[in-house]
C-alpha cells in the first residue's frame, strides 16, 4: 500500500473530493495526510477523516500563515 504523506484535500471543492479520493485508490494510494496549514481548516480537515477511513489529518500553522489572526492555544488543539 502506498501513503500519500502530504496532501490538500481541502484545496478541492466539496464535490471534488470523493472523486479525488476515488482516483488516488485507483492508482494504489491507499491512505492520504491532508495537511491543514491554518488553524481555521481545522475543522475541515476533522471532517475530511471522519468521512474517508484512508484520510488522516494534521493541523498546524504554516509560517506563511502565522500571522493570520491569533493563534490557538494548546487547549484549542486538545479539543481537536
Amino acid at each position: 500500500m502506498l501513503v500519500d504523506s502530504h496532501c490538500h484535500l481541502d484545496y478541492y471543492v466539496e464535490a471534488e473530493i470523493a472523486d479525488v479520493i476515488a482516483r488516488a485508490k485507483e492508482a494504489g494510494i491507499g491512505r492520504m495526510v491532508t495537511i491543514g496549514t491554518r488553524f481555521a481548516q481545522a475543522e475541515q480537515v476533522k471532517a475530511l477523516t471522519e468521512r474517508f477511513d484512508c484520510v488522516l489529518g494534521t493541523v498546524g500553522i504554516h509560517p506563511h500563515n502565522a500571522g493570520e489572526g491569533e493563534l490557538p492555544g494548546p487547549e484549542a488543539l486538545a479539543a481537536l
